[in-house]
């Protein structure tokens, strides 16, 4: 985990307390829909922690595209 992440975890972590609402995303190959799906949750939700099964240069731009519009994104 790199030193970005560390931090984004800290501030989602402070962000659930008292038994809120987190959801936890696995996701291969995300695209621009994806996206827009993580927005819908991020209303519903305190935080998301997105699990990256994908190695690839574009997954990790969306991804980053992703943590860089919420404070509640964490990805792994």
């Amino acid at each position: 985990m790199n030193q970005s992440n560390e931090q984004s975890m800290k501030q989602t972590l402070e962000i659930i307390t008292d038994r809120q609402i987190c959801a936890v995303v696995t996701t291969y190959y995300p695209d621009d829909a994806f996206l827009d799906n993580m927005e819908r949750v991020a209303s519903q939700v305190a935080a998301i922690i997105v699990v990256d099964n994908t190695a690839s240069e574009a997954s990790r731009k969306v991804l980053t595209r992703l943590q860089t519009g919420s404070e509640k994104v964490i990805i792994l």
